[in-house]
């Protein structure tokens, strides 16, 4: 039986792939398939080729850092904007890495939103905006991220790191920094803002991917039980069809 990896060690790696990606060292891409194979790493040990694999800070990129850096600042141009809208039902965004950018706008009429920014590639700044009506929504936001949540629920409850407003009309405002030790100037910065006229709306640290093994195993569980059922249906469909029925 293969061992599972260290949670700890996994996380680490994400961690790692996920700064570099803010750093500039690595494209989208590498990101993408860098959090794809530490997600289905078996080991430690595995978890750390994958990063030693990755492609280092060269000179070129520390050379355009600083001509950036000395590049006489333009006029401010409209934040790049992403748009992720839905009806009726549920929105996730759990189980492979995706791209938030600048602006973000989530919008889902009726039912269920889920986002892991764990998974990710996060902009140094950025806005993320969250519209549910009626339903709820979840947001897990990694603990290297310094996060605004401003958040409203007409008739409902609001909830940010263990503060909580619920009843009509709740206003909930929390500004949450990283962990000691992280860099101040290198964490991002999100602004999420989270909105529902009847419903509920969270905030929520996390320490690494929320969708884990054991989902993935609950799933499977769910869909060989779920084909079990309409197998045990269709064979009692075909014997209670009589014969001449069946061959007509």
């Amino acid at each position: 039986m293969q061992q599972q990896p260290a949670t700890s060690a996994q996380q680490e790696a994400i961690r790692e792939v996920r700064s570099r990606y803010e750093r500039g060292e690595l494209s989208f891409e590498q990101f993408r398939y860098a959090l794809n194979a530490i997600l289905q790493a078996q080991t430690p040990e595995q978890c750390q080729a994958i990063v030693s694999e990755l492609p280092a800070a060269t000179q070129t990129s520390v050379f355009t850092q600083q001509a950036q850096a000395l590049t006489p600042v333009a006029p401010v141009a409209p934040l790049p904007t992403q748009r992720i809208v839905g009806g009726i039902g549920e929105l996730k965004r759990m189980r492979r890495p995706w791209q938030m950018e600048p602006y973000t706008i989530v919008r889902l009429w009726m039912g269920q939103i889920k986002l892991d920014l764990s998974l990710a590639a996060l902009p140094q700044q950025g806005i993320l905006e969250v519209i549910v009506p009626v339903g709820e929504a979840i947001v897990y936001v990694p603990r290297e991220v310094h996060v605004t949540v401003r958040a409203f629920a007409l008739i409902g409850e609001a909830k940010a790191f263990g503060e909580e407003r619920n009843g009509i009309f709740c206003h909930l405002n929390e500004e949450d920094y990283p962990p000691q030790g992280t860099p101040a100037e290198s964490a991002p910065h999100l602004e999420i803002r989270l909105k529902t006229y009847m419903g509920s709306v969270k905030v929520m640290r996390v320490n690494g991917p929320v969708f884990g093994i054991k989902d993935m195993l609950k799933e499977a569980a769910s869909q060989v039980f779920l084909a079990t059922l309409d197998a045990v249906k269709q064979n009692r469909r075909e014997q209670a069809t009589p014969d001449g029925e069946r061959h007509r």
